[in-house]
């Protein structure tokens, strides 16, 4: 009886394998070739950049960066403080009494961004100007005036005006104010020629404080936001911080400039 050679045989069966894995339609041996860029952030040939992460922080928060900055800088523009309106137009004159004594008054509504308090400025200063080719007589009163009320009648408040000029050097004057309109009483039988008013708004401490702590804060967030991109993985986000200071700072000159021509507009 003929021997069986069992090397030979597992020897045929090994070489078998190959070519029935090949024709077998197995496909558990691609499917793991597969898994191996499934579970990758990228397939071949791409080199994982998060674009979106990149543009989150160079168009969107390092803009609006930029654009708090010029809000707060315009909003709180020190040049917004000051008011000031001159007429030659004054109305009147009119009659009032003020303690006993008749005086001529004339008043006008000013123009200003919104109603001054001149018992509350950091400034102020009114005048009523009567010009004549001779000679220029003005009667005026400066924040100090209006620290004293001088005299209440029928719950108007007046307050003194110092007259001067060769007309008006025994002249008593009074002002008095509504919201923008200012009256002026003055003991003469002369025409006004002008009237002004300039001032400032009492400074408000919110103001003062915003424009030191928000531009801080905004570089804290800033700085923060870097420090969270590089130890977090987001590496892309902070190249994008980094690239956005310069469209930060092209945001914030842009905004600066509309947020002027509307505030100015506005006043």
């Amino acid at each position: 009886m003929p021997s069986h050679d069992s090397s030979s045989e597992s020897v045929g069966l090994s070489n078998s394998t190959p070519s029935s894995n090949i024709f077998s339609g197995d496909v558990s041996s691609f499917s793991s070739q597969n898994n191996v860029y499934a579970s990758g952030d990228s397939g071949p040939g791409s080199d994982g950049f998060k674009w979106s992460l990149f543009f989150l922080g160079l168009l969107v928060i390092a803009p609006i960066i930029g654009f708090i900055l010029a809000f707060n800088a315009v909003s709180n523009d020190g040049n917004n403080n000051y008011f000031n309106d001159w007429t030659n137009s004054l109305s009147g004159p009119e009659e009032v009494i003020i303690d006993g004594a008749t005086y001529n008054s004339w008043h006008h509504v000013f123009d200003f961004q919104k109603d001054p308090v001149p018992t509350n400025s950091e400034w102020i200063y009114v005048e009523i100007d009567f010009y004549n080719s001779n000679n220029w007589n003005s009667c005026s009163a400066s924040e100090y005036n209006f620290d004293i009320v001088s005299s209440i009648d029928d719950g108007i408040y007046w307050y003194d005006l110092d007259c001067n000029g060769d007309d008006l050097d025994n002249a008593q004057g009074y002002v008095t104010y509504d919201g923008s309109t200012f009256t002026f009483a003055v003991d003469t039988t002369k025409s006004p020629s002008s009237s002004r008013v300039d001032g400032e708004y009492m400074n408000e401490i919110d103001s003062e404080i915003s424009l030191v702590i928000i531009p801080i804060l905004m570089v804290i967030i800033y700085i923060g936001l870097l420090i969270y991109s590089f130890n977090s993985g987001k590496k892309e986000l902070g190249y994008g911080l980094l690239a956005g200071i310069l469209t930060g700072g092209v945001s914030f000159c842009f905004s600066a400039m509309i947020l002027s021509i509307m505030f100015y507009n506005e006043y």
